[in-house]
């Protein structure tokens, strides 16, 4: 199944990039070069979340995951999510693999949203720059809103999935 869909997904990229090197060549090489900067940007990023995933899938069990953020965890499981997710740093992009292996993992779908929303809005590392540039009482209200929502949303779409 997964390899038919790639291949689906592929095929139809190969088919996009052929209509529109067909309707503008120029246009078409100029988009390719920006795709080109962005993987090399993203790609250091993108290797490093592999190798952390290879470091946990060795130093991490199973059952530590499906205790932090397993389903008999309730409102903790989220809390944990919410609490990691808010500290990592990086592109969306990044996190997709990591919670490709949470679920992997048995991590609650409610746990992984939270988790992949927390790492996109919540920012904690970029936190004192935002209380320097915005003040700490924006910076701090954006924070907390975010964390909370981040907890609520992936409640939503746990009860959703």
């Amino acid at each position: 199944m997964s390899a038919v869909y790639n291949t689906s997904l592929l095929a139809i990229c190969v088919l996009g990039v052929a209509f529109s090197w067909f309707k503008s060549n120029a246009k078409t090489r100029q988009a390719l070069k920006i795709a080109g900067k962005q993987f090399i940007n993203v790609a250091p990023f993108l290797i490093s979340v592999f190798v952390l995933i290879g470091i946990l899938e060795v130093f991490v069990s199973e059952e530590t995951i499906t205790a932090l953020m397993g389903s008999g965890n309730g409102l903790f499981s989220l809390l944990f999510a919410a609490a990691i997710g808010g500290v990592m740093a990086g592109p969306p992009a990044a996190s997709y693999p990591m919670a490709e292996f949470l679920l992997k993992q048995h991590a609650t779908m409610a746990a992984t949203a939270t988790f992949l929303i927390a790492w996109v809005a919540v920012g904690t590392i970029s936190l004192p720059v935002e209380i320097k540039l915005l003040g700490p009482r924006f910076a701090w209200t954006r924070w907390s809103l975010t964390l909370v929502f981040s907890i609520v949303v992936g409640l939503v779409i746990g009860w959703l999935v």
